[in-house]
């Protein structure tokens, strides 16, 4: 992966060169396939007390298919070769830890009972009092710690809201992804047998640590199966 440094350039042939750098060794060539941002619309809007209990409900199912969702990204990833799997798959334990007990859920359900708000704009708010306390930490590890955050949030928010995730990559084989930036649950369901490479624009330090981790060893362990496989 790699983070854009400079604006975009043509060539005299008409090409477009983007210099970046580098997060994995090697040099790969195919067809570019953008992913653009995909932004959640949420509704925010107050309930009557009645409705409490129902509100909460629609919660709790959206973190029960949340985890359900992240259970089968975490069977995939036991299926990838080398370290990315297993970094993956332990990743994915802590996403399940969030959504079985964690200051987001909890806060959530409180802010929807005593605030009567709905379930979106209870997540949202508890994303960004938990973004806004851990950036004042300025710390790398703890910044690590809020992408996860996001992730799962920004998951129980496409459940609420009923917006799919499009994360699931059908690309034609030799494919070059190209992106804002890619989360380990992306990165989970990128096939590194049809993906010869992935650029991202957060891809440095400002991409997140797994991704860029996951990102090296999943593609370094493909090239290293296909060497052997040609030997």
């Amino acid at each position: 992966m790699a983070k854009d440094k400079k604006a975009p350039r043509r060539t005299n042939s008409g090409e477009r060169r983007i210099q970046g750098l580098a997060a994995a060794p090697g040099i790969a060539i195919g067809p570019a396939h953008v992913r653009g941002y995909d932004d959640i619309d949420i509704p925010e809007y107050t309930i009557a007390k009645r409705k409490v209990p129902k509100e909460i409900e629609r919660l709790d199912h959206a973190v029960a298919v949340a985890r359900r969702q992240i259970k089968t990204l975490q069977d995939r990833a036991k299926k990838m070769r080398g370290a990315a799997g297993e970094e993956l798959s332990l990743l994915f334990d802590a996403y399940l830890a969030m959504l079985q007990d964690s200051r987001l859920v909890r806060g959530a359900r409180a802010m929807i009972e005593t605030d009567r708000i709905n379930a979106e704009s209870a997540v949202n708010a508890q994303l960004n009092e938990l973004a806004q306390r851990f950036e004042a930490m300025e710390d790398a590890y703890i910044a690590a710690r809020l992408d996860d955050i996001r992730e799962v949030g920004t998951r129980l928010l496409r459940n609420l809201t009923r917006r799919p995730d499009k994360t699931n990559f059908e690309l034609p084989k030799g494919s070059v992804l190209i992106a804002e930036q890619l989360s380990p649950a992306d990165m989970a369901q990128i096939d590194p047998e049809r993906v010869s490479a992935v650029a991202a624009t957060l891809g440095g330090m400002a991409g997140t640590w797994h991704s860029r981790r996951i990102g090296c060893s999943g593609f370094d362990a493909r090239r290293t199966n296909r060497h052997q496989r040609h030997r």
